[in-house]
């Protein structure tokens, strides 16, 4: 979905609540921490309002975080799927 449809704020909320279902906590701290300030700031680079070095600061934070998780995200999601996959198997033989 897109950001302003939804509405910055909610966006990020619904991210942060997503991740978190998953149990991705620590991709959740990183978006409940840079995340809306990374929209803004993106939003006023678009304008003109600030030099691209205040927004890529930001972003090399996050991004440094990120990064040290090592693809962490990749396995929850895989523990996730297989355990979504697993419980739609067991709804589908109940009902079978």
């Amino acid at each position: 979905m897109h950001i302003e449809a939804l509405g910055v704020d909610r966006y990020f909320e619904e991210l942060v609540r997503a991740l978190k279902e998953i149990n991705a906590t620590e991709y959740a701290l990183i978006e409940e921490k840079y995340g809306l300030q990374m929209w803004k700031l993106y939003q006023a680079l678009e304008n003109g309002e600030i030099p691209e070095e205040e927004f890529y600061t930001i972003i090399e934070k996050a991004d440094s975080e990120y990064w040290q998780l090592d693809g962490k995200l990749g396995e929850v999601l895989e523990v996730y799927f297989v355990k979504v996959y697993k419980e739609l198997i067991e709804v589908m033989n109940e009902e079978g």
